[in-house]
C-alpha cells in the first residue's frame, strides 16, 4: 500500500508538461512586467497594445497552469482516498498542519511582544524595572495566548480541505475533525497554562521578595524611631 501510495503521489506531482507549464507561466509573467513601464496607461497605443497582449498570453498560460493544478488535486485526493483517513498519511499530515499553525501563532506572538515593548521603552518614562518587567510579561501573556488561539482557529478552518481530500464517508469525516479539535485544543490549552504558570510563579517570587523588603526597610525605620526616642529621653 505505501509502495502504491508513494506511486500515485509522484505520479501527481509529476505530471507531463506540467513543470513546462510552470515554467512558460513564469517567462510570461516575466514579459509582461518587463512591458508595463511607468505609466505605461498614459503611453502611446503601441505601449498599451503590447501590454494588452502580454496580459492575454499570461491569462492563457494561467488557465494551462490552473487546468494541470486541478488534475493534479484531483490525483492527490484518488491518492489520499486510497489509503484512508485514519491511516499514517492521514495523522502525519495532520501532525504537519497543526505545527506549522503552532509555530506561526509562537513566531506572530514573539515579534508582536518585541515591537510592543520597543516602542513602549522608546515612549514610557517608567523608572521602576520591575514595573517594566511587569508590563513586558502581561504584554507577552497576552499576545502568545492571541496568537495560539489564533493559529488552532487556522488550523480547524485548513483541516476541513485536508479532510475532504482523503474522500471519508461523513461519520469518519466528523469524528477525524472533532478528535483533531480536541487535540490541538488541548496541546494550545496545555502550553498556554504553562505559560501562565510560570508567569504566575514569578510574578509571586518578586512580590515575596518586595514584600520581604518592605517589612525589613519598615523594622528598620521603626528601630531607628526607638534608638532616637531612647537617646531623646
Amino acid at each position: 500500500m505505501a509502495f502504491k501510495y508513494d506511486e500515485m503521489v509522484y505520479n501527481a506531482n509529476n505530471l507531463l508538461d506540467r513543470q513546462d507549464a510552470l515554467h512558460e507561466l513564469a517567462q510570461a509573467q516575466s514579459v509582461l512586467y518587463d512591458s508595463q513601464v511607468w505609466f505605461w496607461r498614459f503611453h502611446s497605443s503601441d505601449v498599451r497594445d503590447k501590454v494588452y497582449r502580454n496580459q492575454e498570453i499570461v491569462a492563457q498560460k494561467q488557465a494551462v497552469v490552473d487546468a494541470l493544478e486541478a488534475k493534479r488535486a484531483e490525483m492527490m485526493r484518488e491518492a489520499n482516498a486510497y489509503v484512508g483517513l485514519w491511516s499514517e498519511y492521514g495523522f502525519q499530515e495532520v501532525r504537519e498542519r497543526f505545527w506549522g499553525a503552532f509555530e506561526a501563532g509562537k513566531v506572530f506572538a514573539t515579534r508582536q511582544t518585541f515591537w510592543q515593548m520597543f516602542y513602549s521603552l522608546l515612549s514610557s518614562r517608567e523608572e521602576y524595572f520591575l514595573s517594566v518587567l511587569l508590563q513586558w510579561v502581561l504584554t507577552a501573556l497576552i499576545n502568545f495566548t492571541l496568537g495560539l488561539l489564533g493559529s488552532l482557529f487556522y488550523f480547524i478552518f485548513s483541516l476541513a480541505s485536508m479532510v475532504y481530500s482523503y474522500q471519508p464517508d461523513p461519520l469518519s469525516a466528523v469524528a477525524f475533525y472533532i478528535l483533531s479539535f480536541i487535540g490541538g485544543a488541548s496541546l494550545v490549552a496545555t502550553y498556554l497554562a504553562g505559560i501562565y504558570g510560570a508567569a504566575a510563579g514569578g510574578i509571586f517570587v518578586v512580590g515575596k521578595v518586595l514584600l520581604n523588603n518592605a517589612i525589613e526597610y519598615r523594622q528598620r525605620q521603626e528601630r531607628l524611631t526607638r534608638g532616637r526616642n531612647e537617646h531623646n529621653d
